[in-house]
C-alpha cells in the first residue's frame, strides 16, 4: 500500500491507480495534473516491491526502467547503490531531445569516494554532451556542463532539479549558467552511473539511495520545481 503523499493528497488506489485516474493526471510527478510534460516518473520509497518501482508511472510500459545491474532495495530507502567500480546500475531509456528537459531527483545517503561520481548520467563525446549531474566539481549538465561556485561537498541528501540552464537545490534557485554549445546526448539517461557512449563508466558509480526521479520534456518554473520537491520530499 503506498503511503504518505501519493495516497492522501493524490488520492491513487493501489500502485498505478486506476486508468480514470492516471487519465485524469497522474500524482505527484504531475501535480495531479496541473504540470505538463512529464516523460517518465520513478518512486523507489513507499512502494510495494522492487519490482513496482520500475514502472514508470507517468506513462506504464513506456520507459520502465531495466537493469544493467540490479541494486538492492526496500521500501523506506529506495535503491541502494555500493559505490564499487563494478556496481549496481538502472537504464531508464529516456533520451533528452533538447536543452529545455527538466529532471528532478531525490536522494539519500551520498558517500562516494568515486570522484567522477554520477547521480543520473547521459553522455556521449565527440564533441562532449551531458545531461545530469556528476559529484567532480558539483558539476550539472543539460548539454553544456558547469559547477557550481561556492559549493565545497556534495550534500549528502537533496532534491537536485536541472532545467534547461538553471539549478535547483532543495526547490531554491542555484544557478542559471549551464552552457549551451555542446547540445544533448543522444545515449539514454542511466541511474547510479554515467551512461558514456551506451555503456556505464566504472569511474562513475556512486554510493546512495536513490529516492524518486522524474523527467519533463519541458522547462518546469521555479513554482513547479518546489512543488515538485515537496511532493517528492513527502513519499
Amino acid at each position: 500500500m503506498i503511503h504518505g503523499v501519493l495516497a492522501s493528497r493524490y488520492g491513487i488506489t493501489g500502485v498505478l491507480g486506476s486508468a480514470r485516474q492516471r487519465a485524469a493526471g497522474g500524482g505527484w510527478w504531475d501535480d495531479n495534473g496541473a504540470i505538463s510534460g512529464c516523460v517518465a516518473a520513478y518512486q523507489a520509497v513507499g512502494v510495494a516491491d522492487y519490482a513496482t518501482s520500475k514502472v514508470n508511472l507517468a506513462n506504464p510500459g513506456t520507459y520502465n526502467i531495466t537493469e544493467g545491474k540490479a541494486p538492492a532495495w526496500d521500501t523506506d530507502n529506495g535503491w541502494k547503490f555500493d559505490g564499487s567500480t563494478n556496481s549496481y546500475y538502472l537504464k531508464t531509456g529516456v533520451i533528452p531531445s533538447s536543452l529545455t528537459w527538466t529532471a528532478i531527483i531525490r536522494y539519500s545517503d551520498f558517500v562516494s569516494e568515486l570522484a567522477y561520481a554520477a547521480i543520473y548520467y547521459a553522455q556521449t563525446t565527440g564533441p562532449t554532451k551531458g545531461f545530469g549531474i556528476q559529484k567532480t566539481n558539483f558539476r550539472f549538465a543539460n548539454g553544456g556542463r558547469v559547477a557550481v561556485a561556492g559549493l565545497d561537498t556534495f550534500p549528502s541528501s537533496a532534491v537536485f532539479a536541472v532545467a534547461n540552464r538553471s539549478i535547483y537545490r532543495d526547490g531554491a534557485l542555484l544557478a542559471s549558467n549551464i552552457p549551451e554549445d555542446d547540445g544533448v546526448p543522444n545515449t539514454d539517461v542511466y541511474l547510479g552511473v554515467a551512461n558514456q557512449n551506451g555503456g556505464p563508466d566504472g569511474a562513475t558509480y556512486i554510493k546512495a539511495y536513490i529516492k524518486a526521479v522524474s523527467f519533463y520534456d519541458n522547462e518546469l518554473t521555479l513554482a513547479q520545481i518546489a512543488t515538485e520537491t515537496t511532493a517528492m520530499n513527502a513519499l
